[in-house]
């Protein structure tokens, strides 16, 4: 694969990731970004000087569901995102999500970890709608979020600092493995 900072080829000479890391002593074992990521962020310093991000104002966790409620639900994965904490005059907010609301798609894509959502809206431009679908009260409901650029990142790149995380309500909070079978 060659040494950190330089590509990553495939068998048919193409350029599909740079090296990153690579752990000395281990048979071709490397850590790489993949050449779209690479397109994104080097087209963002270009247009921008600096990457914009989406910000959705939502902390959350993983939520796992019952076999039973995710076939009834429809929904496509076994766990959801738990909202557990608003930004309170963030997107989120403004589009109607509450805390304890379970996200289970954007865009159309299934999101069954902070992850998964952070994936979704890293492909999307600050201020573009999102479509999202929660379930509240054992029901499905679809909510259009207007995505922010995100502040944190903005002021950091203009030499600002960290605003600092809103408050999570008192009760709420992720589900623990060993409470899976109560929900």
């Amino acid at each position: 694969p060659g040494n950190s900072g330089g590509p990553l080829v495939s068998s048919a000479g193409e350029a599909i990731g740079m090296n990153t890391a690579i752990i000395s002593g281990t048979q071709g074992l490397a850590f790489a970004i993949p050449a779209n990521t690479i397109s994104f962020v080097v087209a963002q310093i270009l247009r921008y000087g600096r990457v914009r991000r989406a910000y959705f104002g939502i902390t959350g966790g993983v939520r796992p569901v019952v076999r039973k409620l995710q076939v009834e639900l429809g929904l496509k994965l076994p766990t959801v995102v738990q909202v557990v904490g608003l930004d309170p005059s963030g997107p989120a907010r403004r589009a109607g999500l509450l805390p304890g609301d379970l996200v289970c798609a954007a865009d159309d894509q299934p999101v069954g970890s902070m992850d998964d959502l952070y994936r979704i809206l890293s492909t999307k431009p600050p201020s573009q709608p999102i479509k999202v679908r929660v379930i509240r009260d054992f029901k499905g409901l679809d909510l259009t979020v207007l995505a922010e650029e995100d502040r944190a990142t903005a002021a950091l790149g203009a030499g600002g600092a960290r605003r600092p995380m809103f408050p999570v309500p008192e009760g709420l909070r992720p589900v623990f493995a060993n409470e899976w079978p109560q929900w």
